[in-house]
């Protein structure tokens, strides 16, 4: 069998893969633990600062004391704890050595469930690095004092006290790209920092990586061969320096792949055999799916092993469908196969695709390399003396100023970025089909050493066309609502059957940066980058303050908005103000809605019910835009925040009849929504947004009561997270996103 390390890796890939879709880890186990009082008992395994405070990585530990603390709690097996200090200062040294048996008392906090889709999943991602829970606002009431200080703690600080020294030598942001690929330290990156190598399709800039362990690890082979030291010294100098350096930077997933590789691939040269790199990265895959199984879900394992396994099948492909010569062109091979090998995986994690990552990885990927050896020798130096650092960085401040000036020009580009959406697995599976079956024929085509004719190079770039474009291939209805789960706030999004896009009302009144984490990951999964219609149906917190975080994001990595519709009442409050001067400023079409008013979008009619021309109100909520949206067979009521008066001319305008959809005012209040205007509607289902644990108690118990009598179905986000109804006018599909998740 040809490369029977291939075989087996990807078997054992697809099959992880397939157990924990049927059933996936359990990340509800320690829920019932949020917000309890305890104290913790554990060895200190790692260490480190983030944005000014200090963590601790508990190894073994073990719940001692807590409110309601039972035998079953206190007998739990948990593998890693997080411990955020309190005014524990900015100093690792301060902090319990590693290795040491700490006891700290402070509040649990399970880690939080991606609610709608696209979004990050931190309970997920804790839970495949082997942690179990986070502890915060920690006090230390106890340290086992350790007779010597061990190993792991000098190479803690000395990881930190370079850091440290980054931070002196390059300045707050150029210290974050140092830090992040040369350390492994990612804590202190920002989001727009990672947003912006993302967009030009340069992150694995951000990591460490096979470029960095190869630079690395080739270059002490050679300097060392240089200065007259035998191949097998040199290279087993080469790996025991390298894999030092894996462990000072963390070890993470992407640095064992490369170690693991590198350690390969010396050895065969070693042995005087040709390093074989597709059976080097599978052996490399199975050694991490043996060591940990669920890394198979992590998205840095993923996409690590990816990039390496596209140059293994892509590029001899690519090599024989563009028969060039010369350094250039082998660049712009490779860069092409890692590019096309990764893109059904980059849409499957990012929502979008980078145009130009090709042309500026072949300029970027280069200099990495000098950017590596600079920043390396910067630390070094500046270690003992901050000057000679700054002088050795300059190599470094300048390819990373080359990196800033190819993220501005990427993003000056027009429609330098396409968001398709995440593609279905179906498509996945056919695009990676195709991608294999060119590379065997291409790779038999070369082995029989003929010559690709113009018809076989068109047939290959139109299987290859093809494979790609089945990605943004989207099975869908005509029409389709989403409710956001926002927490205590509103969010809805339409998409139309004619390709136009409604947002009714965006904001939150306890998630914090409620449009970028929870609403563009959505939108952008759902191949969304604009909304053509934003509704603010009052000027509350919770129902606009999201449109303001979109507006004052930047528009390549936001969702724009093109038109943004409010009620219209005269006068406006200092959030109604505040919202239509930054629409202004930032060039979106402000437009007012009145009852009696309508607005056709295609097939889909929508009639505003409420408020009436220039009506004021005390309370905003019942000057909420109510709106009547038909489309076929199918009937959605939007009401917004709407009681008391505002609710009643709201009814007295309704037309009767069955609803198949209604959205419950005031996330479920009491005092909305009363049984005569559910008998006018008798709504088949009804949406009902309101946030875990929110301190109002929504939805009422009084209300749930009514709509049971109505007999209608109720969706709630706290229960379900985000909710999604399709339909074609006649038939109606109801997903809920937190149940179906549990169940792919």
């Amino acid at each position: 069998m040809k490369r029977p390390a291939c075989v087996i890796g990807m078997c054992l890939m697809l099959t992880l893969r397939m157990l924990f879709a049927l059933r996936p880890p359990d990340t509800d186990a320690l829920h019932f633990m949020d917000g309890m009082k305890v104290s913790v008992a554990g060895t200190v395994d790692d260490k480190y600062i983030k944005h000014d405070n200090t963590y601790l990585i508990l190894d073994n530990p073990k719940i001692i004391s807590g409110e309601d603390l039972t035998d079953e709690i206190s007998e739990l097996k948990l593998n890693r704890i997080k411990i955020k200090l309190k005014d524990a200062g900015c100093s690792l040294s301060d902090a319990p050595m590693t290795g040491s048996e700490v006891t700290v008392r402070g509040r649990a906090m399970a880690f939080p469930k991606a609610r709608n889709p696209g979004n990050f999943d931190t309970a997920e991602y804790e839970l495949i690095h082997g942690t179990d829970l986070e502890v915060y606002d920690a006090k230390i009431t106890s340290v086992t004092p350790l007779p010597h200080t061990p190993l792991r703690e000098r190479i803690c600080l000395v990881r930190d006290a370079l850091g440290r020294v980054a931070d002196r030598i390059y300045g707050e942001t150029d210290a974050q790209v140092i830090k992040a690929m040369t350390l492994g330290d990612r804590n202190d990156l920002s989001d727009e920092l990672k947003s912006g190598y993302r967009r030009a399709g340069m992150s694995h800039i951000l990591c460490i990586s096979g470029l960095h362990i190869s630079f690395l690890g080739m270059g002490i082979c050679r300097l060392l061969k240089r200065l007259g030291m035998r191949i097998r010294p040199s290279y087993a100098a080469g790996m025991i320096i390298t894999a030092s350096y894996g462990v000072l930077t963390g070890l993470g997933v992407s640095t064992v792949r490369a170690l693991i590789m590198f350690a390969l691939m010396m050895t065969a040269e070693i042995a005087g055999r040709t390093p074989d790199l597709l059976s080097s990265v599978s052996v490399a895959a199975v050694a991490v799916m043996l060591w940990r199984p669920v890394y198979v879900l992590d998205a840095g394992f993923v996409l690590s092993f990816a990039a390496v396994a596209g140059i293994g099948v892509m590029e001899p492909a690519f090599r024989y469908m563009i028969p060039l010569k010369g350094r250039f062109f082998d660049a712009l091979r490779s860069s092409l196969a890692v590019t096309v090998f990764m893109l059904p995986l980059t849409m499957y994690y990012f929502f979008c695709v980078p145009l130009c990552s090709v042309p500026v990885n072949l300029l970027a990927v280069p200099l990495a390399g000098i950017l590596l050896i600079s920043a390396v020798i910067s630390l070094a130096s500046g270690a003992f003396c901050i000057p000679l650092g700054i002088v050795s960085a300059l190599p470094a401040r300048l390819i990373l100023w080359i990196y800033s000036g190819l993220i501005r020009i990427n993003d000056a580009i027009p429609h330098s970025r396409l968001t398709p959406g995440r593609p279905a697995a179906a498509a996945i599976v056919f695009c990676y089909t195709g991608y294999i079956a060119l590379a065997l024929y291409a790779g038999r085509q070369r082995s029989r050493r003929k010559k690709m004719t113009a018809a076989c190079r068109l047939v290959c770039a139109g299987v290859l066309a093809g494979s790609m474009m089945v990605l943004t291939v989207h099975i869908r209805m005509p029409l389709e609502i989403t409710m956001l789960d926002v927490g205590q706030g509103d969010c809805h999004f339409m998409l139309m059957p004619d390709g136009r896009s409604m947002m009714i009302d965006c904001g939150s009144g306890d998630v914090d940066k409620v449009a970028r984490y929870r609403v563009v990951p959505c939108l952008m999964s759902m191949g969304c980058d604009s909304i053509d219609y934003a509704v603010v149906t009052h000027t509350d917190e919770d129902h606009m303050n999201g449109y303001l975080e979109l507006m004052d994001m930047d528009e390549k990595e936001g969702i724009r908005i093109r038109s943004l519709i409010l009620p219209d009442i005269g006068e406006y409050d200092e959030n109604g103000r505040k919202l239509i001067e930054t629409a202004v400023r930032k060039g979106v079409r402000v437009l007012k809605i009145h009852a009696g008013e309508s607005m056709d979008a295609g097939d889909v009619e929508l009639r505003c019910l409420n408020p009436a021309l220039g009506r004021a109100y005390a309370d905003a909520n019942e000057t909420s835009v109510c709106l009547d949206i038909r489309y076929r067979g199918f009937r959605a009521l939007y009401t917004g925040d709407a009681e008391g008066a505002g609710e009643q001319e709201m009814m007295e305008r309704i037309a009767e009849g069955r609803c198949t959809l209604l959205k419950c005012a005031h996330h479920g209040s009491r005092n909305s929504t009363p049984a005569g205007f559910l008998k006018m509607i008798r709504p088949a289902c009804t949406f009902i947004s309101a946030g875990e644990d929110n301190r109002y108690g929504h939805p009422h118990k009084e209300l749930m009561e009514r709509l049971q009598d109505a007999g209608s179905r109720v969706y709630v986000t706290k229960e379900l997270g985000a909710v999604r109804m399709s339909t074609d006018g006649k038939r109606i599909k109801t997903e809920h996103y937190v149940r179906e998740r549990r169940r792919k």
